[in-house]
């Protein structure tokens, strides 16, 4: 029997044209919701095919105490500019599993069962939406935006989902302080620079290092 194929959500890829690489969630939550109104469904291949459609991705970051922050260490595997890198985030695609038709609370139920499949966390957690990111420096990148959430989660967490991060890493062993976490810039993903740079450390300043901007 042929598996059945993921259908994920997508939105049209002009709405975000002229979005910066990080939009705070004051603002953000009321455009993706603005945004809902021209949501489609498709097969993830032709998702990743389309040229006019983008697919939003709802994705947290991970708190520990004292403002520190959780980070995961993807496989080796998978697009090149997520290989190997460090990740202060988990996430995916908004699939045909969930049955809202409100956008933001299609992200709401996507953010609580993934952080259940990665994490393997059950307990009841509050997700605060911190803002949106828009990576367009690369073909691949450009496929996807970042719907950003935080959560509080106490002690050590393990990933579950090793089809995308490394169960066992020094990295995981314990929450990292933002000034720690600027010392491991270089070793970001994309996303996880753009966070780092606009919301944990705003007031530092450093370069993304990244391919040129594409255009939508």
């Amino acid at each position: 029997m042929i598996p059945q194929e993921q259908i994920v959500l997508c939105l049209p890829r002009s709405i975000f044209a002229d979005w910066k690489r990080f939009t705070p969630w004051s603002r953000a939550s009321e455009m993706i919701q603005a945004a809902g109104e021209s949501m489609t469904w498709l097969t993830r291949s032709e998702a990743e095919a389309s040229e006019n459609l983008i697919q939003p991705i709802p994705c947290t970051i991970v708190l520990g105490e004292n403002r520190s922050f959780h980070v995961f260490r993807r496989i080796a595997d998978g697009r090149p500019d997520l290989r190997r890198r460090i990740s202060l985030l988990v996430g995916g695609h908004i699939d045909a599993t969930e049955h809202e038709q409100d956008i933001l609370k299609l992200v709401e139920s996507t953010l609580m069962r993934e952080i259940s499949e990665e994490l393997g966390v059950e307990v009841p957690l509050t997700a605060k939406g911190i803002g949106v990111v828009v990576d367009r420096s690369s073909v691949l990148a450009s496929q996807h935006v970042g719907i950003v959430h935080e959560v509080a989660i106490y002690g050590r967490t393990t990933p579950q989902a090793t089809e995308e991060f490394f169960a066992h890493s020094r990295y995981t062993r314990r929450p990292y302080s933002p000034d720690e976490l600027l010392e491991m810039r270089d070793k970001f993903d994309p996303w996880s620079k753009i966070l780092l740079k606009y919301y944990v450390h705003p007031r530092k300043s450093f370069d993304i290092d990244q391919q040129a901007i594409l255009s939508f």
